[in-house]
């Protein structure tokens, strides 16, 4: 509601709806009792005299035809004193009613008026989406976001950020985001790490208003997973064709090592899982033309099944952990550009070697997770 200025003066009484209420040219009273967001507005000299009782974080004061700046503004015994010629005399005093010892007010302009608010201390801040824990040795890079910072506020004046704790020199703040920061972590050295976020508002003091505890734990993938890649995978290559490989489990690596002396063993490759399971995603195998072997998901293998008879399907090879699953170990598929449809899978050390020194590879992704 809109109540009209009158030559003598007003009380004006907020309710439960929000309020503008327009000044006289005589000293008014507002009681601003309720929880409603009121805007109390007036030149200076409609303004100068008034009195607001219980002004809050939801009510602000608008100078009309006025700018000024928190400098020239001033508060004293509770009264708000404005200088908008900066020469010392006061033009308006306002009488604040209340107590406003944990906040202070916020100068802000709007064209050629200038908005007050009453600014408090931040209530509350807390981690959103955040990651509890990472991967032992996993690339921290340029940082890894570990959770998005939430204030809760009234919006006005300047949050700042602070840490501390035993660990603050691995984690940085960037725009409104916890990072971890620094060399990778390695979880026999240091399998935990604390910091606490410190939150203030320097308009008001410089001490922590609120603060909340993080603590990241880096664990060791495999013992994760152990119960369900416990099933180790070996790998062969063909001597005959270079760059054509076949992984295999137990049973399948001694039907090869007995009976294809061409397919020469290079070791355990991975460990993945032979039977089903709700975390784990089904990998079926394709052998192509060239002699080849590919493994790819069921979304893949349908697509094989439609589009490249070349490709004849060999069945469920094993069950791994999808490739963003972020619990196990990343293998990673290439492909060989001079010999198109010969593929191998590898850990992340192998990959960047080959793509260092061997050209013809192409990456194609993550293929799946599993341990090593």
């Amino acid at each position: 509601m809109l109540p009209a200025g009158a030559d003598i003066g007003t009380l004006f009484k907020d309710n439960e709806d929000d309020n503008t209420f327009q000044g006289s040219s005589v000293p008014d009273v507002y009681e601003l009792t309720s929880d409603s967001a009121n805007i109390i507005q007036g030149n200076l000299t409609q303004l100068n005299g008034d009195s607001l009782s219980q002004f809050h974080s939801d009510d602000v004061i608008l100078v009309k035809n006025t700018q000024f700046t928190s400098q020239q503004l001033t508060f004293n015994e509770n009264t708000l004193q404005i200088d908008v010629n900066n020469d010392g005399e006061t033009d308006a005093n306002i009488i604040l009613e209340g107590d406003y010892s944990n906040g202070s007010l916020i100068v802000k302009q709007l064209l050629n008026d200038t908005i007050i608010a009453f600014n408090t201390s931040p209530t509350a801040v807390f981690l959103a989406n955040a990651i509890t824990e990472l991967n032992n040795n996993i690339l921290v890079r340029d940082g890894i976001q570990l959770a998005e910072i939430v204030i809760e506020d009234d919006d006005l004046g300047v949050n700042e950020i602070s840490l501390t704790g035993k660990d603050k020199e691995r984690f940085e703040v960037r725009d409104n985001a916890l990072f971890l920061i620094g060399a990778n972590p390695n979880s026999e050295i240091q399998d935990e790490y604390e910091v606490t976020l410190n939150v203030y508002d320097p308009t008001i003091d410089n001490q922590p208003d609120v603060t909340t505890n993080y603590t990241l734990k880096i664990v060791n993938a495999s013992d994760n997973v152990d119960a369900l890649l416990n099933s180790p995978f070996y790998r062969f290559q063909n001597s005959d064709f270079h760059g054509i490989y076949i992984w295999a489990g137990d049973k399948e690596r001694q039907t090869i090592n007995q009976n294809y002396p061409n397919f020469k063993e290079e070791g355990v490759a991975f460990k993945v899982a032979i039977e089903p399971n709700d975390n784990l995603i089904q990998f079926n195998r394709f052998q192509n033309e060239l002699g080849a072997y590919l493994y790819v998901g069921e979304a893949e293998s349908q697509n094989i099944r439609e589009n490249y008879p070349n490709f004849k399907e060999e069945g469920i090879a094993f069950y791994a952990l999808d490739g963003n699953a972020n619990r196990g170990i990343d293998i990673y598929r290439l492909q060989n550009t001079q010999q198109p449809g010969t593929y191998i899978f590898v850990g992340e050390e192998e990959k960047n070697n080959i793509l260092a020194n061997s050209p013809q590879f192409q990456l194609e992704g993550v293929a799946f997770e599993a341990i090593v």
